[in-house]
């Protein structure tokens, strides 16, 4: 009997170990630290962290300055061949759709400066398989790339033709522009929704990203009365 519990403690100690090992190799790289990281269910993010102090000094700013989101693309993904061409389009288009959602509350800028928040982005475990497309219709991504906000999504269509999504996250950080001091940090798989199974809805759901964390500066420039809850608007606030 004594052994036999002594053998059922040790099973779940190295499964223990094996599930944390997994957990370490999921993430990306991307975050400079992810051991932070705490999971609420009230939160729109799956692991998020936010500095000290963090809900109050967000509310000293009114800019903000956002890269083009990193993609990291998973080992187990069934197609690797991806040309770098379609991942800067596919990149930029979801880096238009977070500021389009941004900018209705703060200044979207392309230079760190006073009062001006950092936000990075990347994409990890990027998984996509490849589809047969016909060449009739199809035109090179390096032949149709615009200017605009419309070309963008133009070339965004044209670049994901030949493959289909199956699964990502979305990780991300904020920092001040000029000090780069961390404000938050968080890994997000899918914001609340079921993993996008087109292009379309993905590019939907970046926009929704993209409002989220709008929502979330905004609860921190407002009164503890006057904070909503970002997933569902008119609601009070929920605890982080």
């Amino acid at each position: 009997m004594k052994q036999t519990l002594q053998s059922a403690l040790i099973t779940c100690f190295l499964l223990q170990i094996a599930a944390t090992a997994s957990a370490e190799q999921s993430d990306s790289g991307f975050l400079s630290d992810y051991s932070k990281l705490q999971t609420s269910p009230s939160s729109e993010m799956t692991r998020y962290y936010l500095a000290p102090d963090a809900q109050e000094k967000l509310g000293d700013y009114d800019s903000i300055m956002v890269d083009q989101p990193e993609i990291f693309l998973s080992e187990d993904s069934p197609y690797k061949g991806i040309k770098p061409a379609k991942l800067n389009v596919i990149a930029e288009a979801f880096r238009d759709n977070v500021i389009m959602a941004l900018s209705r509350d703060y200044t979207v800028v392309e230079k760190p400066g006073s009062a001006t928040l950092h936000l990075r982005l990347a994409l990890t475990d990027f998984s996509i398989s490849k589809n047969k497309t016909r060449l009739l219709g199809y035109t090179p991504v390096g032949l149709v790339y615009k200017a605009g906000r419309h070309a963008v999504q133009s070339d965004y269509q044209n670049a994901v033709r030949q493959v289909s999504l199956i699964d990502l996250k979305i990780e991300g950080e904020v920092t001040d522009s000029e000090s780069s001091a961390l404000l938050g940090e968080f890994v997000d798989d899918h914001s609340d929704v079921e993993t996008p199974q087109t292009w379309d809805e993905l590019l939907e759901n970046m926009q929704h990203f993209g409002e989220v964390i709008s929502c979330q500066l905004e609860n921190a420039r407002s009164g503890a009365q006057e904070r909503v809850n970002c997933r569902a608007e008119d609601e009070p606030v929920a605890d982080m």
